[in-house]
C-alpha cells in the first residue's frame, strides 16, 4: 500500500488485499444508519523458529472495513489497485520457498 493512501486504512498491514465482498447494511439492528461493508483478504507466510527463510505455511486473514455511504468508494479504491500477476507474485515465492522447505534433505 503506497504511502500516500495508507492513512485510508491505517489499520491494515502492509500487503497486498483481495476485495471479496461488499455489503450495505445497518450497523445496528434498532438503528437506521447504513455503513458500506468492504471485506477483505490478505495472505502471509508462516514461518518456523527464527529463521524467516523457513517458511512452513501460508496463511489467509480476512478483514472487514466499514464506510460510510457518502464516501466515494472508486477515488480511494481505484489508486491501488495492482495486477493480479504482481499481487499474487509474492504468495507464489511463499508457495516456491516452502516446496523448497518442505523437501529439503537434513
Amino acid at each position: 500500500m503506497s504511502p500516500e493512501n495508507r492513512d485510508q486504512f491505517r489499520h491494515l498491514n502492509d500487503g497486498y488485499y483481495f476485495i471479496y465482498g461488499i455489503n450495505a447494511c445497518s450497523n445496528y439492528a434498532s438503528d437506521d444508519k447504513v455503513e458500506i461493508q468492504l471485506h477483505v483478504r490478505q495472505y502471509g507466510q508462516t514461518t518456523h523458529g527464527f529463521d524467516d527463510n523457513d517458511i512452513v505455511g501460508v496463511d489467509i486473514m480476512e478483514k472487514t472495513l466499514y464506510f460510510s455511504p457518502s464516501t466515494d468508494m472508486k477515488s480511494k479504491i481505484e489508486p491501488l489497485i495492482v495486477s493480479k500477476e504482481e499481487a499474487l507474485k509474492p504468495i507464489k515465492d511463499y508457495c516456491n520457498q516452502l516446496i523448497d522447505n518442505f523437501t529439503k534433505q537434513s
